[in-house]
């Protein structure tokens, strides 16, 4: 299991840019996301938890198209978020669903640029 789009990201401090990850099982997207129960984006040692976060700042409803398919990715608008500037490596992703109460690592290799 891998999640894909850019390896690196930018966050960029008080704007609405947003994070789009695209999740993918040996390199097929997952079309359907509504299993998701949670969703964790660890920068720094700080988790961005769906859970205590509004769904206008981490959700994973929207659709965009790969490989002339339809799939879900899930979204972060953490530019007004109390994120310190700089670089950091080494991100962590998680989601949880009911199959998966410990949660499934997608990736902790994510680069986010924070500006």
């Amino acid at each position: 299991m891998s999640c894909r789009n850019r390896i690196s990201e930018t966050i960029y401090l008080g704007h609405d840019n947003t994070i789009g990850l695209l999740l993918l099982n040996d390199d097929v997207a997952l079309v359907d996301l509504s299993a998701i129960t949670r969703v964790v984006l660890t920068i720094n040692d700080t988790d961005y938890d769906s859970d205590s976060l509004a769904s206008s700042i981490i959700w994973w409803t929207d659709s965009v198209s790969y490989r002339g398919e339809t799939v879900n990715v899930i979204k972060f608008k953490l530019g007004g978020q109390s994120i310190v500037a700089g670089v950091y490596t080494g991100c962590k992703l998680v989601t949880f669903d009911p199959d998966n109460s410990n949660g499934v690592v997608w990736a902790d290799d994510i680069k986010v640029t924070v500006k």
